[in-house]
């Protein structure tokens, strides 16, 4: 139960940082568009 739990919230810190990195994917897709 422990080991699981663990798990679920290393996934939701693995969800928020791929978040992230999508916002800056994108972000620097409009600045290189911008030119």
């Amino acid at each position: 139960m422990s080991s699981s739990n663990h798990f679920f919230c290393f996934n939701g810190f693995f969800q928020s940082e791929h978040e992230i990195f999508i916002s800056l994917f994108l972000l620097f897709f409009k600045l290189f568009e911008s030119f």
